[in-house]
């Protein structure tokens, strides 16, 4: 029986597999660490980087790697370097995620890959979507090694500082009306809050690790243990919890 109704092998497989070889290879043979592809129950990270220290020992340092391999991913670019779409499920996957991620573009001609690390910085929203620039320097091959070690390196608590203090760059300035009402109906309040541009009292209630009930609002223990997380310079500290101690008392 002849018939043309059978499974197919799409370009799309095709070249993704090749993008994960060419990772594969580079990470391996040059930077000289562990691949471990993410065969099974990929939901937006296709494999993790462990690195290799000098003597060959295992580190447990290690990034998550989404990878892209087409001519599609070059197509577009600015001054910076190409622009990568990513879709808003994955955006929020990996600015949550516990390791730290890079995106890996692949060029299937040249084989030559281009990285870039996935943070609040880089990504820009569109309005509907969300785009980063993959930078043209950016090689992905022994010349990184160095700062991917150092990224592969940050421990939890560095990257969670990290986090706050770029949060902390935009957050609103609430009025005290709103917040309270704000607590009051929902009991947890997500991301910043300022009460001035220079007073950090009411920097609470934040996505990353943290939820506060309302009933800590007036904790300064609380907000003393959340400033310092979030990087804040001692005597700004000190001068935001006496201002906010003679307000409730």
């Amino acid at each position: 029986m002849i018939t043309d109704d059978l499974p197919q092998f799409s370009n799309t497989e095709r070249l993704g597999g090749k993008g994960i070889r060419l990772v594969h290879n580079i990470v391996e043979d040059e930077l000289r660490w562990v691949f471990r592809e993410q065969a099974t129950h990929d939901l937006g990270i296709d494999a993790h980087i462990e690195v290799i220290s000098n003597r060959n020992r295992a580190t447990g340092r290690m990034i998550a790697a989404q990878i892209k391999c087409g001519e599609s991913f070059f197509k577009e670019s600015n001054a910076n370097g190409y622009i990568f779409r990513p879709k808003p499920k994955h955006v929020n996957y990996w600015t949550g995620h516990s390791l730290p991620v890079i995106v890996i573009i692949c060029h299937p001609s040249s084989g030559d890959c281009w990285w870039i690390e996935v943070s609040s910085e880089n990504i820009i929203s569109t309005g509907e979507g969300w785009k980063i620039a993959v930078p043209f320097g950016q090689r992905f091959d022994l010349t990184c090694k160095h700062i991917l070690a150092q990224i592969a390196g940050r421990t939890m608590a560095e990257r969670i500082r990290q986090r706050y203090k770029r949060r902390l760059a935009t957050a609103p300035i609430i009025g005290d009306g709103e917040f309270i009402e704000m607590i009051h109906r929902g009991g947890i309040l997500m991301g910043f809050r300022r009460i001035t541009s220079y007073d950090y009292r009411a920097l609470a209630f934040s996505q990353d690790y943290m939820l506060y009930q309302s009933d800590s609002f007036y904790d300064l223990g609380m907000w003393k243990d959340i400033l310092e997380l979030a990087g804040v310079e001692d005597w700004e500290i000190e001068q935001a919890l006496e201002k906010a101690d003679q307000e409730v008392t």
